[in-house]
């Protein structure tokens, strides 16, 4: 059975890939990758993620990526000191397809939806959801990675509504017309449809 929320349903497809690489490197007995669990690689892609598409960057270059990775390793605890970025990059190319190289030292994630999903999961890991609503309330770009913040916050979502409600409120508040709207709206049930 699938899943109803979407966040659910891509943590689970993207555990499975990540344990199917996990598996498959226990088997290969591969000394490169002792001690660079599935929840770790997780969150580092998370945070290549949230950098990349914070940036507006879908695409990104072979160094950027390196550079993120290693930073990542040597500024994690659970990080075993001996692992190598290119190696790891080309790793989680290869074996996962998470991340492709799209042309010649040009990469990006395989799908877009993953870049989102991964960006919302660092949101939640980091609590970061305030910077969120701050930073990006109004930009379209950014309303699946709203969706599934809110589906991966789970029964705290309040809080992203909360965050969303003030925001919102600071917004209007120079606009005593768009104020008596909002007002009418409410009072009314009156739908965005409807107004337009």
């Amino acid at each position: 059975t699938l899943p109803s929320k979407r966040s659910v349903l891509y943590d689970r497809a993207l555990n499975i890939i990540l344990h199917e690489w996990s598996a498959q490197k226990r088997i290969e007995r591969d000394p490169i990758y002792e001690g660079f669990h599935p929840e770790l690689e997780k969150l580092m892609l998370a945070k290549i993620a949230y950098d990349s598409f914070k940036q507006d960057q879908l695409f990104f270059s072979k160094d950027t990526v390196t550079e993120q990775i290693a930073a990542f390793l040597s500024d994690t605890l659970d990080a075993p000191k001996h692992l190598d970025a290119d190696k790891v990059l080309t790793a989680i190319e290869v074996q996962q397809g998470i991340l492709v190289e799209r042309a010649t030292d040009a990469y990006s994630f395989s799908h877009l939806t993953l870049q989102e999903y991964l960006a919302a999961l660092h949101i939640v890991e980091t609590q970061k959801e305030e910077e969120l609503v701050d930073e990006h309330l109004t930009d379209e770009s950014w309303r699946e990675v709203f969706l599934l913040v809110s589906g991966l916050m789970s029964n705290r979502s309040i809080q992203l509504f909360r965050a969303i409600d003030r925001k919102a409120r600071d917004y209007i508040a120079p606009y005593p017309k768009l104020q008596k709207l909002v007002r009418w709206a409410a009072v009314n049930k009156v739908g965005p449809s409807e107004l337009s």
